[in-house]
């Protein structure tokens, strides 16, 4: 989308996120983002620390059907610190996807669920 611009892109990853959710659901969140930026070579700018005062210092729900809560995992606090220092000294890759370089669209078979229907 930025390319025909020329302007930075940044990614942002957001440990803890604004909906009431509990921390096994911010984690998993939170993994999935960063494994989908990787898909991303040629980006190598991440906002990876947003509001760092409300991530580790906040009190979050244990789990959604509990008032309780807690401060975040030390596991959780660890792994995030490693994830974000990869993020940090990311670089851009030369590498590119196999395929069109253009504007694509991707389909999967769950789209045909009403084929039958009109057949």
């Amino acid at each position: 989308m930025t390319v025909p611009t020329g302007r930075k892109l940044f990614f942002e990853n957001d440990p803890v996120e604004d909906v009431r959710r509990d921390w096994s659901d911010y984690k998993k969140n939170y993994e999935t983002t960063f494994t989908a930026e990787l898909f991303y070579p040629d980006i190598d700018n991440y906002e990876v620390m947003p509001w760092p005062d409300r991530i580790f210092d906040g009190q979050y729900f244990v789990n959604r059907t509990s008032s309780e809560k807690a401060p975040m995992p030390k596991s959780y606090s660890t792994q995030l610190l490693v994830m974000i220092n990869v993020l940090n000294k990311m670089p851009v890759s030369s590498n590119k996807t196999s395929g069109t370089q253009g504007i694509s669209v991707l389909m999967g078979n769950s789209l045909m669920f009403q084929q039958a229907a009109y057949a």
